[in-house]
């Protein structure tokens, strides 16, 4: 099956530049999610988004489903950037069940962290209202479960 997708975007080496590749950017990410960062990554994903990125760009990058949950466990932490980068990898992922069900998961269970930020995604992304019924139904669930997980505590 071909994904028509992200880390296409923070693999493709051409977006970043001939100093370092994309995976050594990603790598730098996961380790330490900040501006510095953020920056480039950010700007492979925009571009990707825009070029309709396809699965020959990431040739060879065995990695990078493994890259893209490392991602959604820092956004359920609520991390700003992860969270961001997050909404943005959303659009390339649309058609990849899976992956795209887990980012949507994980979006909907940072907003219980980071709820002010979150609103400025949905905002700044223009999210849909599907999107928000599913990010609100995680909301709830994570709700649900942690108050669960403090009673029995």
């Amino acid at each position: 099956m071909r994904l028509p997708f992200l880390l296409l975007a923070l693999v493709s080496i051409a977006a970043f530049g001939p100093e370092s590749s994309a995976q050594e950017q990603w790598k730098d990410f996961l380790v330490k999610p900040s501006a510095d960062t953020y920056g480039p990554l950010s700007a492979a994903i925009r571009k990707c988004v825009v070029t309709k990125c396809d699965d020959a760009d990431i040739a060879g990058s065995g990695d990078n489903l493994a890259n893209l949950y490392k991602l959604l466990d820092l956004a359920e932490t609520g991390n700003h950037y992860a969270m961001e980068i997050a909404f943005q990898i959303r659009p390339l992922y649309a058609r990849a069940a899976s992956p795209s069900e887990a980012i949507n998961r994980s979006l909907g269970f940072s907003a219980t962290l980071e709820p002010r930020f979150f609103l400025e995604l949905v905002r700044k992304y223009r999210i849909s209202t599907g999107a928000l019924e599913y990010f609100v139904l995680q909301t709830s669930v994570e709700s649900v479960d942690n108050e669960r997980a403090q009673r029995e505590e």
